[in-house]
């Protein structure tokens, strides 16, 4: 793996195989990553990167059926209305195949477990992502379930819009993409990197003559 200097004081892109070597130029507009090539110019959304990253990690735990789990010494405590805590009580077998051991008091959900990957203070949002699943899909199918999952809480976990990130960050950021199995869109399909080559930003500029009569 090459390591290379770039312009920007400190700053150091490793580049594998997927991606293309790009120096790292700065952010625009609090949402991208400019870098350029001898090629071009690359424009990297930065949500929807580490939104990419984020998903292929969470896709693969979820898929994983000998998830490791812990115990909770102070169970977490969950409100619920009554048609949700139904819909809870009648998939329990769905929040099991994913670590998360849950008992009912009145209107309260107890959490009594967790899977290793769901830290506590994120708990909540990530089971309340769930029941809304579960209420919006009866028909379930629990490969579309493990993966509209994974694309909600790698949405939810990832770098912002509008965050300005350290040049350590953008760093791990690219490197981590550059090992995703797709790093060019995001889970919802859009694009993570835009390529502006020499010859269009040249075009743009008017900068190319043409040699037509």
């Amino acid at each position: 793996m090459k390591k290379v200097e770039n312009k920007v004081p400190d700053a150091v892109c490793y580049v594998e195989a997927k991606l293309p070597y790009m120096e790292y130029i700065g952010q625009a507009l609090g949402c991208y990553l400019i870098f350029q090539n001898q090629n071009g110019m690359y424009i990297v959304d930065q949500h929807a990167a580490a939104e990419r990253v984020r998903y292929e990690y969470y896709s693969k735990i979820l898929n994983n059926p000998q998830q490791p789990s812990t115990n909770l010494l102070f169970p977490l405590e969950i409100e619920f209305s009554m048609d949700d805590l139904l819909i809870v009580n009648t998939n329990l077998d769905k929040f099991h195949e994913l670590n998360i051991n849950l008992s009912f008091e009145g209107k309260l959900i107890r959490v009594n477990s967790l899977p290793v990957w769901l830290d506590v203070d994120k708990a909540e949002d990530v089971i309340r992502q769930i029941v809304e699943f579960l209420k919006n899909n009866r028909n379930f199918d629990i490969l579309y379930f493990r993966d509209s999952i994974a694309k909600q809480i790698s949405c939810k976990s990832s770098i912002r819009a509008n965050k300005r990130i350290s040049i350590d960050e953008v760093n791990a950021l690219i490197k981590d993409l550059n090992k995703c199995q797709n790093p060019y869109h995001c889970p919802h399909g859009r694009p993570t990197i835009i390529t502006l080559t020499n010859v269009e930003l040249e075009k743009m500029f008017e900068r190319v003559v043409s040699w037509e009569k």
